[in-house]
């Protein structure tokens, strides 16, 4: 906004509004308003209006020439009246409509990529007021001043708020009689940073009379969690917060709201404040916003899997799994190799317990029956190597919490039928490529894995779920898992395969750092691959915490039956 200085004018007319840059053609629709200050009326005969191409007479359109106190008067076009309707249902009556002496303003009307000077000249020759409108309106969004019969100062004019102006009554930008509004810091939650899901924040609501009149009324205020996003608001979460409050407040007078309120959801989310009352008469700055970036320390996003050998007109693919309770915000999540990277660009909300297929390509249509509501296709999927690659999911909140390094040999002999990667257990390490395993189809996106095996843990006890197992590579119970609660933080794992004659078939793992939670998988091959005869088999686990050097022990059974 380009603003004027000179010496004040002792103005009692002044330029209100200026609409130089109508929305469609410039022909005939644009138009200055002016308001009377005074106290008294004001005869506008032999009144002129210029800008800095021409001056223009100001004639009587109709209604007159004699502007009354708190009036406001309409400047349109010479040709308006024999070419167009636009503010015919717009100008209020109580108006004053004038017109100019030629067809447009100036020489051939209003620029509007170059700011003009605009004046008013009484009958006696004297300039009255005058005003350099600016040029970084959007079409159909007018000039307008902010309060009308203060001075031309620097801040006292701002775009319009309302496409095609407020021709002949009060600016949009004008302050209200009754109006209660958030501050420019309206909504603070504190801490800033680092929020993690479950922890409790504070919350402050700051808010104003920012009208003329004292503000006495109910007001109730609010705050809900939406996703972030530009356009259309569609409430998540139920309302967090509402209270309603007597409000008494003198002209620029604020107060303000605390609250508490824990971050059940993790991801990029936006906390939303409204405050409502009867009274107030400008609703555009009753909302206050702040965005948020929510951790999860529990990894509950998680790589379930990935197609890297694809059929003809097959695009690539991985599949996610939220492995938890409770939905997950996928905006701004990202999948990554060593190359390329895809951010989710889309408010995406991941159920519980259920799969997100993140595609190169659209034609996953056509090779898959899924529900448009289950797949996303981005830009920047990562090229997937045929050999080995390394796929990253990285957070909202920076670093990754989960990579799979894979190689072709993880698909255990089976890459020439071109079936995808399956994880065994969305629990289990995806790093570790034992955890993996070919699908028994072409892949099951959107779909629980047809290799999954259960966890289950008992504390101090080692066992084998499914048991018996059948490792025949039908997609049905081919690997058991092997699971173990360990009394200590972390631990060193061993665990080792026997066959009834006490002879060591394989070792699963050998000083493996694990936490409490151990979970291993045997696809039911020995030390050199080869697949285990039918039979009972021995496994045995030691434990050994580094911090107390205690020793632990367990064994069990496992049966191998085809």
């Amino acid at each position: 906004m380009v603003f004027l200085s000179w010496p004040t004018l002792r103005a009692q007319v002044v330029i209100s509004e200026v609409m130089f840059d109508v929305q469609g053609a410039d022909y005939h629709d644009e138009f200055v308003e002016l308001y009377n200050c005074s106290s008294e009326a004001v005869d506008l005969t032999g009144w002129q209006f210029s800008d800095s191409t021409g001056t223009d007479d100001l004639q009587d359109a109709g209604y007159g020439l004699l502007l009354h106190p708190g009036q406001f008067a309409v400047i349109l076009d010479g040709s308006y009246f024999e070419n167009s309707t636009t503010y015919d249902s717009i100008i209020p009556p109580e108006a004053l409509i004038l017109k100019i002496s030629d067809g447009a303003f100036g020489s051939g009307g209003l620029a509007n990529t170059r700011p003009e000077r605009l004046t008013l000249i009484d009958a006696g020759g004297r300039e009255i007021d005058a005003y350099r409108y600016s040029v970084d309106n959007s079409p159909g969004y007018s000039d307008e001043k902010i309060i009308l019969c203060s001075a031309q100062v620097e801040g006292n004019w701002a775009n319009s708020i309302t496409v095609g102006g407020t021709p002949g009554f009060k600016n949009s930008v004008s302050p209200r009689d009754f109006d209660l509004a958030f501050a420019g810091e309206g909504l603070t939650v504190l801490p800033q940073s680092m929020l993690q899901k479950g922890q409790i924040v504070q919350v402050k609501l700051k808010y104003f009379n920012a009208g003329t009149q004292a503000f006495h009324a109910r007001a109730t205020f609010r705050c809900f969690l939406d996703l972030n996003g530009n356009q259309k608001l569609e409430i998540l979460e139920p309302i967090v917060f509402e209270r309603q409050l007597e409000v008494g407040l003198d002209p620029g007078q604020g107060d303000s709201l605390l609250f508490e309120m824990r971050m059940e959801m993790s991801g990029e989310l936006s906390l939303i404040a409204e405050l409502l009352s009867d009274l107030d008469q400008n609703a555009r700055n009753n909302q206050a916003m702040q965005k948020l970036v929510v951790m999860d320390t529990q990894q509950a996003l998680v790589i379930n899997e990935i197609k890297f050998l694809t059929q003809e007109e097959e695009p690539e693919w991985i599949e996610l799994y939220n492995d938890s309770d409770q939905k997950i915000l996928l905006n701004n999540w990202a999948i990554a190799d060593l190359k390329d990277t895809l951010v989710i660009d889309r408010n995406l909300v991941l159920p519980a317990r259920s799969y997100m297929v993140v595609a190169a390509d659209s034609a996953i249509f056509k090779i898959y029956d899924l529900p448009d509501s289950v797949v996303y296709v981005g830009q920047g999927f990562p090229h997937l190597n045929n050999d080995e690659d390394v796929i990253f999911l990285i957070p909202p909140w920076g670093g990754w919490v989960e990579q799979a390094p894979y190689t072709v040999d993880w698909l255990m002999g089976e890459e020439y039928r071109k079936p995808s990667l399956e994880r065994i257990n969305p629990q289990l390490d995806a790093r570790l490529g034992r955890n993996w395993a070919p699908c028994v189809k072409n892949g099951t996106p959107g779909k629980q894995n047809s290799i999954f095996s259960s966890v289950r843990h008992t504390q101090l006890k080692l066992e084998a779920q499914p048991n018996p197992f059948s490792p025949d590579g039908d997609g049905h119970e081919d690997f058991t898992v092997l699971s173990l609660q360990v009394p200590a933080q972390t631990a060193r794992v061993r665990v080792l395969i026997f066959d009834m004659l006490g002879r060591q078939v394989c070792s699963l793992t050998e000083n493996q750092f694990s936490g409490q939670d151990v979970a291993i998988v045997w696809d039911g091959r020995d030390a050199h691959k080869k697949r285990m005869r039918m039979g009972i088999y021995i496994v045995f686990a030691q434990m050994i915490d580094d911090a107390n050097g205690i020793l632990q022990e367990a064994k069990t059974t496992v049966v191998v039956a085809y």
